[in-house]
């Protein structure tokens, strides 16, 4: 079964933060080990927050089906029983009216491999953009269930 049309994992990387420690992390979630190969972008962005401060985000935008199915794959591994418990109970809020299922993992804890999943900043953003059919919103929980357990 296809459950994604496309996965985009991204972190906001700060002045005070470890550049190369966060992009060997938000490598790590892809289980990929030649993104040139597979034709996977690794986006880098910077932009100018409070105080003329900049900030950059690094991100990676998959829509092949065999890169979102290895993403998810992958993701529900790292996860433990009672994380995906977790945001079973919290998916009503997770899955927006777009089709996306939504969740965030700790930064400093992912950068230990230690995964915690969080609703506030310092993070990770995880965003799959369920294939629901029909795309409607219920349709779209079901599928993050299956992908859950």
């Amino acid at each position: 079964m296809h459950y994604a049309h496309s996965v985009s994992i991204s972190v906001f990387v700060k002045e005070d933060d470890n550049f190369d420690e966060l992009k060997e992390t938000l490598l790590f979630l892809v289980p990929f080990s030649d993104l040139l190969k597979e034709k996977i972008v690794l986006k880098k962005e910077t932009v100018k927050i409070l105080h003329d401060r900049n900030m950059v985000v690094l991100g990676v935008d998959l829509t092949k089906k065999r890169h979102t199915e290895a993403v998810i794959n992958h993701l529900m591994r790292l996860l433990s029983v009672d994380q995906k418990s977790f945001l079973l109970r919290t998916l009503p809020t997770r899955v927006d009216d777009r089709m996306n299922f939504f969740f965030r993992l700790d930064k400093k804890k992912l950068v230990k491999r230690v995964f915690e999943i969080v609703d506030g900043s310092g993070c990770f953003h995880i965003k799959i953009n369920l294939a629901a059919y029909p795309a409607k919103l219920e349709v779209a929980k079901k599928i993050a269930e299956k992908i859950l357990k």
